[in-house]
């Protein structure tokens, strides 16, 4: 969960490789992505966050003690998997989707959470595996649980920055509400992050040596520093990169789109007792041409009467 994809991926690599800086500062480290894509290089990396799966990740690598108990009683039997380090790792990121939608009764969201304790030992195993392999080789010589703004403030000017902060206001806390409703342990104080909060930032990370930010809109103070953008579908926000330097690239959805030569109801078409409504296989790229055409939000919002019909009568 909020990892960034792959294009961001490759230009976060990229615009690194120009810079001079021996330390790198990282603001919300998340699932340590930026820290995996910068592991084999010259750079010494400085993590940060405040959500309990990225604490646990960032002072293991970091070689800090931390704290974290069970307190759910339901959930105890997670106890003998919290042993500090890959296996209290694993734990908790089998715990991202065991625990989403932990509050709710409905079959499917009891029966996953009984799937997930009944098969544990092997997820459990097979998890500490991959957690070791993507780790490994990671250069994190320091780790800080707190606000992000702060961290971008008193962290040195004469090295080098990167954030991408949370988009939407209480996002984290929505995020790993279940985490904080299961376990115990020291929570981080902080700031709620918003956009005054974010011109804060903005202004420390400017004076840095080198630095990079993106965000899914527009950065107020950041104008003329855009190096990027990145969109992943046609549906999707486009993702846009800021950095002190780097070279300007745009990474944009090709879609492949097929015409369906089909006849389509409209708000003459008239249902009744004796209409037949049937199922037509499509290909993906006729469905593309019809996500397009139909999902417009704007086009749903004018003629969705006529939209209903359509899929009725099509798919």
């Amino acid at each position: 969960m909020g990892s960034i994809n792959q294009d961001l991926r490759c230009l976060v690599s990229e615009t690194t490789r120009y810079w001079e800086s021996d330390h790198i500062y990282i603001g919300c480290s998340g699932n340590f992505t930026i820290e995996r894509i910068l592991k084999g290089r010259d750079f010494k990396l400085h993590g940060n966050d405040v959500s309990l799966y990225t604490n646990a990740i960032g002072n293991y690598l970091a070689g800090n003690e931390m704290e974290l108990s069970v307190k759910e009683e339901s959930l105890k039997w997670l106890e003998p998997y919290m042993n500090n380090g890959i296996e209290r790792i694993a734990t908790l990121l089998l715990c991202t989707t065991m625990l989403d939608g932990y509050h709710r009764t409905e079959p499917f969201f009891t029966r996953k959470r009984e799937a997930y304790h009944d098969q544990w030992e092997r997820l459990h195993s097979e998890t500490c595996g991959k957690v070791t392999k993507g780790l490994e080789n990671m250069n994190v010589v320091e780790y800080w649980p707190g606000d992000v703004v702060e961290w971008a403030v008193n962290s040195p000017k004469d090295q080098a920055f990167i954030s991408f902060p949370p988009t939407y206001k209480g996002g984290y806390e929505r995020l790993y509400k279940a985490f904080n409703d299961v376990f115990d342990w020291q929570e981080p104080e902080y700031e709620m992050f918003d956009s005054d909060r974010l011109k804060v930032m903005i202004d420390a990370v400017k004076e840095k040596n080198e630095w990079m930010m993106a965000r899914d809109e527009p950065i107020e103070g950041l104008e003329g520093f855009e190096v990027g953008t990145v969109q992943t579908s046609l549906r999707s926000k486009p993702v846009i990169v800021y950095a002190s330097k780097s070279h300007k690239r745009i990474t944009m959805p090709h879609q492949k789109t097929e015409v369906l030569k089909v006849n389509r109801a409209d708000e003459n078409t008239e249902f009744n007792e004796d209409s037949v409504v049937s199922l037509s296989k499509i290909t993906q790229a006729q469905m593309n041409t019809l996500r397009s055409l139909y999902l417009n939000p704007e086009l749903l919002q004018q003629r969705r009467p006529l939209i209903l019909r359509y899929w009725l009568t099509v798919i």
